[in-house]
């Protein structure tokens, strides 16, 4: 978000809201999982795949997280001052493309493996 105070505004009624579920008693698999006793040491150490499933769920959200900040880098760049020392090498925009495609086909890839191990 451009605007400074926005964002404060935007992070402020995020926890807020987030307070007040935890307070309803909202207990989802993904906010605190060992908090609510929904599964412990022996579901992932089990044979099941539960940590397996655990961790294409991190390295999805790690993939999702660098496409998105690629993609704001792509909308949002950064003024320029003065000439670009090297200008053989490969730019921000270069990079920024590069990484948000290969954080694509890294976030489809565990898509569709996190569908398949469900």
């Amino acid at each position: 978000m451009r605007d400074k105070h926005l964002a404060y505004a935007v992070s402020v009624a995020l926890v807020v809201g987030l307070y007040y579920l935890y307070g309803r008693g909202h207990a989802h698999p993904l906010y605190n999982p060992a908090l609510y006793g929904l599964w412990g040491y022996a579901d992932l150490a089990a044979s099941g795949g539960g940590l397996k499933r655990l961790l294409l769920h991190r390295l999805y959200c790690l993939a999702l997280a660098a496409l998105l900040l690629s993609l704001a880098h792509l909308c949002f760049p950064r003024r320029q001052t003065g000439a670009r020392a090297g200008a053989r090498r490969p730019g921000g925009k270069t990079w920024a493309l590069l990484l948000a495609a290969a954080s694509l086909a890294l976030a489809v890839a565990l898509g569709f493996a996190i569908s398949a191990a469900s």
